[in-house]
């Protein structure tokens, strides 16, 4: 058998394909018409924050209309992620979408739009970043 594996180059034989992991990002109410009253808080560095300036909304951060520069955080990280790497973000966008059917299934087909539905910020990232970056 050990005869077999040092000379079979087929799939049989191959390393298995590694496992992408997948993230649980924290959980926001996506609200229709939301717009530049959502802008990310203002934090101080004498509340735990960082520097009293404001931070780039993710909106801001996904169209590349940021003044400021983003600090490195799950959410950037995420979308370098998607940018950088093709199979992750199938993966990602995969897990997505599942999400996605699952807040549509709890809604009826009677809902007049604007009911809203809850998901996670990083599903609403993920989709939103391959709408707006992924498009032919």
């Amino acid at each position: 058998m050990a005869d077999h594996e040092a000379r079979c180059r087929s799939a049989c034989c191959a390393a298995p394909e590694p496992v992408l992991d997948v993230v649980d990002p924290p959980e926001v109410v996506v609200m229709p018409g939301g717009g530049d009253d959502m802008r990310s808080p203002v934090d101080t560095a004498a509340g735990g924050g960082t520097s009293g300036l404001i931070r780039p909304s993710l909106w801001e951060l996904l169209t590349d209309t940021a003044d400021e520069v983003a600090m490195r955080t799950q959410m950037t990280l995420l979308m370098d992620q998607l940018e950088e790497s093709a199979p992750y973000r199938r993966g990602q966008v995969a897990a997505s979408l599942e999400a996605l059917r699952n807040a549509l299934e709890k809604a009826s087909h009677t809902a007049d739009g604007d009911e809203e539905v809850s998901m996670p910020v990083g599903t609403v990232v993920i989709i939103a970043h391959c709408l707006l970056r992924h498009q032919p």
